[in-house]
């Protein structure tokens, strides 16, 4: 690490000052789409959950549901990622009706994944992400 110019840092602190106003503005559209309801829902559910919570999901959606279910872990819930592609293979049989399941997708395949899992009677909790650019109808 060299010496840094003044200009080279003017360049940086622009640069961070553009990161966090893009942070800020993407905070504003999650405050803004943030649904308090739903969120108050799924914690009560969870509260009054007897089995485990299963998450699940591919790619960068399967990293993103092993840290909510290592999250839900260190907080005091039974919960666990499930590999849609064990899932497949038999592992699904290890849900039970006490059970539930947190997809965070975003695949074509999604409708008949939670046709799937709700055959098994158990409540089924979907995580989207949501840009400032999307429109109703892709959401």
């Amino acid at each position: 690490m060299g010496v840094k110019t003044v200009q080279q840092a003017e360049n940086v602190t622009l640069i961070v000052e553009d990161l966090v106003q893009q942070l800020r503005s993407n905070i504003d559209v999650l405050l803004q789409r943030f649904d308090t309801e739903q969120l108050s829902s799924i914690v009560r559910q969870l509260e009054s959950l007897h089995g485990v919570v299963f998450c699940t999901g591919v790619g960068k959606s399967g990293i993103i549901a092993q840290k909510i279910a290592m999250t839900l872990s260190c907080s005091g819930t039974k919960a666990f990622f499930l590999s849609p592609q064990d899932a497949l293979h038999g592992d699904i049989g290890a849900v039970g009706k006490e059970d539930m399941v947190f997809l965070e997708e975003c695949s074509v395949n999604l409708k008949k994944q939670i046709e799937n899992i709700s055959l098994f009677g158990v409540p089924v909790f979907l995580c989207l992400n949501v840009f400032a650019h999307d429109t109703r109808r892709e959401l």
